[in-house]
C-alpha cells in the first residue's frame, strides 16, 4: 500500500487536519477498508478518499508537485517578458488568477521554486524518465527556468548598484 503526503510546508498539521484530498495506493480491499475507517474523521466535508494503483498513488504526489513547480517557472519566464515589455507582472498575475482554470495560487514570480520538495521531485522523474529513455522535455525546461532564475536575481542586483557590488553584503 502507499499513502503519500499533500502536505505544505508550515501548514502541515492543518493539511493532515483538513486534506484536500486522500490519495491511497492499494488493490487490497482490506486495506482500502482500514484506510477508510483512518481518514473518516479529517474527510467529514467531502473531500475524496481516492483509491489507486500503488505506482498511481506514488506518481501522483509527484505530478502534484511538478505542475506547481512548472507553474511557478511559468509565472517567472512571464515576470522576465514583463519586464522587458513594460508590463506589470503583478497586475497580470491577478488577472490570470482570476480565471477558475489557473487559479491564484504559485503564481508569484520570484527567484524560482525552493524549499524540500519541489527541486529533489524535479530532478527524481527527470532521472526516472531518463532511465524508461523518455525525454521529459517540460520538465527539463523547469529545472532550467528555475536555474536560471536565481542568476536574473544576481544580475538585477548588480543593474541596482550599477556594477559595483565592491564592500557590499547582501542576504537573502
Amino acid at each position: 500500500m502507499s499513502n503519500p503526503e499533500f502536505l505544505r510546508e508550515g501548514v502541515a498539521v492543518y493539511d493532515f487536519m483538513k486534506p484536500d484530498r486522500v490519495v491511497v495506493g492499494t488493490i487490497s480491499e482490506r486495506a482500502k477498508k482500514l484506510m477508510s475507517d483512518l481518514y473518516s474523521p479529517f474527510v467529514r466535508q467531502d473531500n475524496p478518499v481516492i483509491f489507486m494503483y500503488e505506482r498511481s498513488s506514488e506518481l501522483t504526489k509527484y505530478a502534484a508537485n511538478l505542475y506547481l513547480a512548472t507553474k511557478i517557472s511559468f509565472m517567472n519566464e512571464i515576470a522576465q517578458l514583463c519586464e522587458r515589455m513594460g508590463a506589470d507582472v503583478d497586475m497580470l498575475r491577478r488577472g490570470i488568477g482570476s480565471d477558475e482554470r489557473i487559479a491564484k495560487r504559485f503564481l508569484f514570480p520570484g527567484i524560482g521554486y525552493g524549499g524540500s520538495c519541489f527541486p529533489k521531485d524535479v530532478q527524481a522523474l527527470i532521472m526516472s524518465s531518463d532511465e524508461l529513455t523518455y525525454a521529459f522535455e517540460i520538465l527539463k525546461a523547469v529545472e532550467k527556468v528555475n536555474a536560471n532564475q536565481k542568476l536574473h536575481l544576481v544580475e538585477k542586483i548588480k543593474a541596482y548598484y550599477n556594477g559595483n557590488l565592491q564592500g557590499k553584503q547582501i542576504a537573502l
